[in-house]
């Protein structure tokens, strides 16, 4: 079925915009429209249909329900968010008014090829919203026209628009957060980059290339808290994702804030990634039963050992009791290490002992955080001890 048998027929539609808003392309016309002149194109319930949309209004999307917020609390934001509207018309007949101020555009057999979703918000709220609300809002539009293979292209290039757009993922909010910022710009001075970006970046990075998901599990495992939830998190791609979804969250914060600086992070780094190797070296390819821990839950054994330093001077400049510079080559935070590592799997085994059964899944049981919670805690129990 082609897109022309199911679409409703289309009248004149009448478009009046300020003079200075629009300009033209060819026979096509584009630029930025107050949301105010554009309400009555969606405002009645045959829309999509006269429109020949590719959907019908979706009041309850989760993206619809952001973008109406937006237009009510921050309308002049309104218009830098997602794409342009683009409208598909047989024919445009533009008149100026003879003040020369206005523009009034007739638009035979008009189409909405993008943007229906907007369309339909922006009318829907010009029926609750004052009196002037909706001049503070601003669209950006494409007006096009041509013959009808030119319109058929353009539909198609929109609706397959997502396969060549790279979406955008938790990680990409990085780039706006001010603290990493400034800690970038202090690696800057010593000649080292720094950069939370995803993708191929050129030039030296932190020492041995560590990425931004190594600089995270570090703070979080060196983080002074009392218990193991935030590593816990930390530990996967995606629980990496929900801490960076939210700059303003508590988790984010709690790890990157104003008292952070590079400093504090190549030492949070140094000493994970050192006690790491440790750990890895205490692995064996014959490894069994709740030795898997060595091997499944080694940011466990890190944040365990964490909790023997003094944590609190992480990210204090200036002298200290204790050497971070030094750890990499300390056998005594090494012994430590390995110490921690006997504790934690003892401890593993205690709250969690042998139950004969030979499909016991090691792996996917430490995967659970109530695993390591019982473990932490029993840990903790023996320090007190």
């Amino acid at each position: 079925m082609s897109e022309q048998t199911w679409a409703a027929p289309a009248g004149m539609v009448h478009l009046s915009v300020r003079l200075a808003d629009l300009h033209r392309r060819q026979d096509s016309w584009y630029g930025w429209v107050r949301a105010s002149a554009l309400a009555h194109l969606a405002a009645t319930p045959e829309a999509a249909a006269a429109l020949n949309s590719l959907r019908g209004f979706l009041p309850d999307s989760p993206e619809n329900r952001r973008l109406e917020v937006m237009l009510r609390e921050r309308p002049e934001d309104f218009g830098a968010a997602g794409e342009p509207l683009v409208l598909w018309a047989e024919h445009i007949a533009p008149r100026v008014h003879p003040d020369n101020s206005r523009m009034t555009f007739q638009l035979e057999g008009l189409e909405c090829v993008n943007g229906f979703q907007t369309l339909c918000l922006i009318a829907r709220l010009a029926l609750e919203l004052p009196p002037g609300h909706l001049d503070r809002a601003f669209a950006r539009i494409d007006i096009e026209t041509g013959p009808p293979e030119e319109k058929k292209r353009l539909r198609r290039l929109h609706y397959e628009s997502h396969l060549y757009a790279n979406a955008i993922r938790p990680q990409d909010n990085l780039a706006r957060c001010e603290h990493l910022a400034r800690i970038a710009a202090q690696y800057r001075q010593d000649g080292i980059r720094f950069d939370c970006r995803r993708g191929i970046i050129a030039g030296p990075h932190l020492a041995n290339d560590h990425g931004i998901a190594t600089v995270f599990r570090a703070l979080a495992c060196l983080h002074p808290s009392s218990g193991p939830e935030l590593i816990h998190t930390v530990r996967t791609p995606e629980g990496l994702d929900t801490v960076w979804a939210d700059l303003d969250g508590t988790r984010y914060r709690s790890l990157i804030h104003g008292a952070v600086d590079a400093l504090g992070v190549q030492r949070a780094v140094e000493t994970y990634t050192t006690a790491l190797e440790v750990i890895a070296r205490s692995d064996t390819s014959s490894v069994r039963a709740h030795q898997h821990l060595v091997r499944y839950a080694p940011d466990l054994i890190v944040w365990a050992a964490g909790r023997r330093l003094p944590l609190h001077e992480l990210h204090v400049n200036g002298r200290h009791p204790f050497n971070w510079g030094a750890v990499k080559q300390d056998e005594g935070f090494h012994r430590t290490v390995k110490a921690v590592v006997k504790d934690a799997v003892d401890a593993y085994a205690a709250m969690y002992p042998k139950d004969g059964s030979r499909q016991r899944k090691y792996k996917d049981e430490l995967e659970r955080f109530d695993v390591w919670s019982a473990i932490a805690e029993q840990l903790s129990r023996w320090a007190r001890l």
